[in-house]
């Protein structure tokens, strides 16, 4: 590597004639050095010269026939490409430099400076810090980890995220956990090999809560709502992007699960609910395939233009355990982001889960809590989950106009109305896996309601009142959530 301030100062420290944009050395003639390149080939043809050193910055040296470079060769973010006669007799030096020209400077006093600039084909590696969510098992704030990965770069190499998530209290009983996260690019961005292992605890409490919305309750009013449980194992599988919109995903995963026991929740105000049993879930090996096809056209994280996300995920247990781990579990959703005049904002999200089998208790699904249905009351005495559950959901909305007051929060913010419906079931005849949408409409659970969502530092934030739309009285719901719903 060299520095962007090392790299001005030595194409600066003797007098170098200067090609922006490339240039060539026509056949059997001789160019006198030494010389930089920036932005463009050096590109020399039969029986061409250059008698001297070189820099190429952000090019490529290119040598037809034989050609001769009478000097040593200084390649930064730059490529050779040398004909079998081709010869550099000073021989050739690779640098990599996350910096770019200073183009104002070079156009209006004609010299050489170089800036700082994040090389977009440069693997890094870093400290990653990211936010977790208390439980009754780890009671982590925080996960610590290191991140090397650079989506970007087209050599292959290995890219890889780990992460340790350590208790925060001593008295806790927390365990301690990791994930480890390698991605080996097998065809430059189209395919790669994903090889992940893990040990950590898992709860349901991410179906209710998420992020700061789970240490809220967690942490600080002790509402404890789900099942814990350890999970240990290893995944190897293949992830390939034949274009921006589409991915297919493979895996083969072995994990060991087992419940945890029940333990108390400290938290700074009393709670009721810290000494509720933990209900079981299957526990044992398993081993299992698991497929997942997505295309994606959102541009971007705001999503500013129309957009579709469209999923299909199927998994096959293989192993048998306790509970039966020989099953065939699917999930297919779909969603659609409108945007109209007068930045009107219509989303519209449908999801369907499934499966062809009776499937272990940590693999069913719920309609409540966060993804799920706004205003469905989390029944903390049964964990209501099923092997069949589908979900509708929609959204309009509308810019609200700034207010000083509100500029301070939320960089923009919107007011919204909203309904979902759902049903979530326990299959009476496992073999048919579409029979419960049969269900009268009665049966489904419907909510809908008004809102208030912005972008903030949080990054999201969202106040949502709703009401169950089967009751006579009014009776609304009221409720926080710190990250967007879909």
């Amino acid at each position: 590597k060299i520095s962007h301030g090392e790299l001005t100062r030595r194409v600066n420290a003797r007098e170098h004639s200067i090609f922006f944009g490339g240039v060539m050395i026509s056949a059997g003639d001789t160019l006198s050095g030494p010389i930089v390149v920036i932005s463009g080939a050096l590109d020399i043809q039969e029986g061409g010269v250059l008698v001297g050193d070189a820099w190429i910055v952000n090019g490529k040296l290119v040598m037809n026939g034989f050609s001769e470079v009478a000097g040593h060769v200084r390649l930064v973010n730059s490529e050779a490409y040398l004909s079998r006669g081709g010869r550099v007799v000073g021989g050739t030096s690779h640098y990599r430099c996350e910096c770019r020209l200073n183009s104002d400077r070079f156009e209006e006093e004609g010299q050489l400076a170089f800036e700082k600039f994040e090389d977009p084909r440069a693997v890094k590696t870093k400290l990653t810090v990211e936010e977790g969510a208390p439980n009754r098992t780890d009671y982590n704030l925080v996960n610590f980890g290191i991140e090397r990965r650079n989506p970007r770069h087209r050599n292959p190499y290995v890219r890889g995220h780990a992460l340790v998530r350590v208790p925060l209290r001593k008295g806790s009983g927390g365990f301690l956990g990791f994930d480890v996260d390698l991605a080996v690019p097998l065809k430059g961005e189209e395919l790669d090999l994903i090889v992940r292992g893990f040990k950590k605890s898992f709860t349901y409490d991410y179906e209710a809560f998420h992020g700061w919305d789970a240490m809220v309750n967690l942490e600080l009013l002790g509402r404890d709502l789900a099942d814990y449980f350890e999970r240990r194992g290893a995944e190897v599988g293949l992830r390939y992007k034949p274009g921006k919109t589409f991915i297919i995903e493979t895996a083969v995963s072995f994990q060991s699960e087992v419940s945890l026991e029940t333990r108390s929740a400290p938290t700074l105000f009393q709670s009721d609910l810290k000494k509720r049993v933990n209900p079981q879930i299957d526990d044992g090996e398993r081993m299992f395939v698991s497929g997942r096809c997505t295309f994606d056209t959102r541009d971007d994280q705001a999503w500013p233009t129309d957009a579709w996300l469209c999923s299909v995920w199927i998994e096959k247990g293989i192993a048998d355990g306790p509970g039966d781990f020989s099953y065939t579990a699917f999930e297919i959703e779909g969603r659609r982001y409108n945007r109209f005049p007068l930045g009107l904002q219509f989303d519209v999200r449908a999801r369907a889960f499934s499966a062809f089998d009776r499937i272990p208790r940590q693999v069913t699904r719920s309609i409540y809590g966060f993804n799920g249905i706004r205003g469905l009351a989390y029944d903390t005495g049964n964990l209501v989950r099923g092997d069949r559950t589908a979900l509708v959901s929609g959204e309009l909305s509308v810019p609200m106009p700034g207010i000083p007051i509100m500029r301070k929060i939320f960089t923009s913010w919107r007011f919204m109305l909203f309904a979902d419906v759902g049903l979530v079931a326990q299959a009476e005849n496992p073999k048919s896996p579409i029979e419960f949408l049969d269900t009268t409409f009665d049966a489904w659970e419907k909510f809908a309601g008004v809102g208030f969502i912005g972008e903030s530092f949080i990054p999201f934030f969202g106040l949502y009142i709703a009401q169950d739309l089967e009751r006579d009285v009014f009776k609304p719901w009221f409720m926080l959530r710190f990250n967007r719903t879909f």
